[in-house]
């Protein structure tokens, strides 16, 4: 209770906040907590001088006795504000959800809070569900309010589990499960909610479950058309990346989104690490042997999907840690996908089956679909940059996020991450500019030299995120803000770049 009155009386965006002594009194001397105003005193006292986890502020004027309390670690006093919040009746509970639902996203650590406390302490689920559903009911589409209910209702959900939430649900005829999912879509695209709570309503999707298939689904995997011609390269802010013309004569597409964890997680589960054949120029680099690869500096090889940390490890997120090896493997595995008819796109299908191949995009795919044509934009998302556009150093996510909860962040092909959220790795080699196809976009050629990423990532300022950036690492370099995304080019394009063993 002390907690929360404190945390209450801090407001909105500020980070810490004190309760007045003689508060705190008649707050615990009330009959339902100690019933004594000497018994508040002497508890008050303990707590300061004892404990520590309330400390007194200042003198009060009363016996040198403190003013004024405060918690000194702000995740304690949220955690007892959540256990708090969860306290007393179910209509009590629902009533304090909804009134702090309406004060932005001040109190929504100690709500998730109280919904773990529910949950795992208390095992008081149902408690829980109904408030998930209270949230969901009375949230309208049309305000920041409402879409923040989806948002906390989302993560009751998350907390339960979806196997509880459909086992309940269908027990009381709701209709809560796809409509929790399809409106928890609708806030990670919402307008209404600051960037971090779009980044949250994506994680609760992904424990969820994302109903997007082209997100969780390599063979539904969408792809954006750009167009053959002319366009600027470069914009000359950097030595290494002066402005020129440069043409790509050919139509290709680009994916929507980076990889994702759950296609790449498809990729690992369907022996991709074993296939012989996708890791050509890992194996004469001696990174791969025996279906498992190697990476710098590392002593072991790994045999399949790497292990995320937990603030990565999202379906809908972006997929990192894997190195350019295993990108290049991923986009022959899903070449093998398409030709055997397993991918849902038609159109997709029938250009692999023409001869079309999925490749790591080169610079010039990238940064043509990323600018523009004949445009020069600073940025994928425009030639300004702020929060709401993309996931970079100053959102404030500080990992990445489900992609497309950028919808501001749009290129002009109609791709979505591309600035921001994580680095892509392209096929092509590290070389000077002016930028020449020539041979450095061949796949196998220098294999030992650096390959170049794009894009920044969501640790990275706004300069480097800009279209013409360039960065470059090791072919078996992998970080935790770097993945990749899938071009599909045409066939004279991939007997250009990829071993012509592989395109039979």
């Amino acid at each position: 209770m002390l907690a929360y009155e404190t945390h209450k009386a801090a407001g909105k965006g500020k980070e810490e906040a004190d309760l007045k002594r003689k508060e705190a009194i008649a707050l615990l001397e009330d009959s339902q907590y100690l019933g004594s105003a000497a018994l508040a005193e002497e508890f008050l006292d303990y707590v300061d001088q004892r404990c520590g986890v309330f400390i007194g502020l200042g003198g009060g004027g009363d016996e040198d006795k403190p003013g004024s309390y405060v918690f000194p670690h702000r995740t304690f006093q949220e955690y007892l504000a959540g256990c708090y919040m969860v306290s007393g009746r179910h209509r009590a509970i629902c009533d304090r959800y909804q009134e702090h639902v309406k004060e932005g996203d001040y109190w929504y650590v100690a709500a998730q809070f109280g919904a773990e406390e529910l949950y795992h302490n208390r095992r008081n689920k149902e408690t829980l569900l109904e408030l998930a559903y209270d949230l969901w009911e009375k949230a309208a589409e049309d305000d920041p309010d409402g879409q923040r209910s989806v948002v906390w209702s989302g993560y009751m959900a998350a907390v339960a589990g979806m196997e509880e939430v459909r086992r309940d649900a269908a027990e009381h005829k709701r209709a809560y499960p796809e409509q929790i999912r399809t409106r928890s879509v609708l806030a990670m695209h919402s307008h209404l909610l600051t960037p971090l709570e779009r980044a949250e309503a994506g994680r609760n999707l992904s424990d969820l479950g994302d109903p997007r298939a082209e997100v969780r689904d390599a063979g539904r995997m969408a792809f954006c058309r750009v167009s053959a011609g002319p366009f600027t390269m470069g914009d000359g802010k950097e030595a290494d990346c002066p402005e020129h013309p440069c043409e790509l004569d050919y139509e290709y597409r680009l994916a929507r989104y980076p990889v994702t964890v759950a296609q790449y997680r498809q990729f690992a589960e369907d022996h991709g690490y074993q296939t012989e054949r996708y890791w050509a120029e890992a194996a004469e680099a001696k990174r791969w042997r025996n279906g498992k690869v190697k990476f710098y500096r590392d002593r072991d090889w790994r045999s399949g999907m790497p292990d995320l940390p937990s603030r990565f490890d999202y379906a809908n997120h972006p997929m990192v840690l894997v190195s350019w090896y295993e990108g290049v493997a991923f986009c022959r595995w899903l070449t093998d996908r398409f030709r055997a008819g397993h991918g849902a796109d038609e159109e997709i299908t029938r250009l692999i089956q023409e001869g079309g191949r999925f490749l790591l995009p080169s610079e010039a795919e990238w940064e043509k679909a990323a600018r523009g044509t004949p445009g020069k934009r600073v940025y994928p998302c425009g030639d300004d940059i702020d929060a709401n556009r993309a996931n970079y150093g100053e959102t404030g996510i500080e990992a990445t996020s489900a992609v497309g909860c950028f919808p501001k962040g749009e290129s002009p092909c109609g791709c979505f991450d591309m600035t921001g959220n994580v680095w892509e790795s392209c096929r092509n080699a590290n070389k000077a500019y002016p930028y020449k196809r020539d041979d450095r976009e061949k796949v196998y050629k220098d294999l030992g030299s650096n390959r170049v990423f794009r894009g920044g990532s969501w640790s990275y300022p706004a300069r480097l995120c800009r279209c013409s950036c360039r960065s470059w690492r090791v072919p078996d370099s992998r970080y935790v803000d770097l993945g990749f995304r899938v071009a599909l080019v045409p066939s004279s394009v991939a007997r250009c770049s990829e071993r012509s063993e592989l395109l039979e």
